[in-house]
């Protein structure tokens, strides 16, 4: 199955630590989120690799359904989950690293899609997710600076 990816950076002056946890809960990202998003657990308990979340996402007028698990918890240093929606299926993968002014966090993401959906994605759709990446990656920035 043909995919594109995005990759976005930026650096929270916070402890790696804080930062991953704040980010780990997948319930919280509608927070920070360049999108509207709305994500409710259906696993009970402690965030564990298998837990299971359900989403909604509204973008530009249209609303997203998906079905997530959590793929990779590996507290501080990286935690990803996986899902899929009409539109096919993603994964995001956040890496956390100490830095001289906080933590770096890189957030991968991998869409999954057909042939066509993925000529689509590369020719219009790109700019405006790698652009929406780097937007949630400041407003996550903002966030969690704020709260000191």
């Amino acid at each position: 199955m043909p995919s594109a990816s995005i990759q976005a950076k930026v650096v929270i002056n916070a402890p790696t630590k804080k930062v991953f946890d704040y980010v780990s809960d997948l319930t919280r990202h509608g927070e920070w989120s360049a999108d509207s998003v709305q994500i409710v657990a259906l696993s009970p308990g402690q965030i564990a690799v298998g837990s299971r979340y359900r989403s909604t996402v509204q973008s530009r007028g249209i609303t997203f359904n998906a079905e997530m698990e959590v793929t990779e918890y590996d507290s501080p240093t990286c935690f990803a989950f996986k899902g899929s929606d009409e539109t096919g299926t993603f994964s995001h993968r956040f890496i956390f690293e100490p830095s001289t002014d906080g933590t770096l966090v890189i957030r991968q993401t991998q869409l999954g899609a057909n042939l066509i959906q993925t000529l689509v994605f590369l020719v219009a759709l790109y700019p405006v997710r790698v652009f929406a990446a780097k937007k949630a990656l400041r407003q996550l920035k903002q966030k969690i600076e704020a709260a000191g």
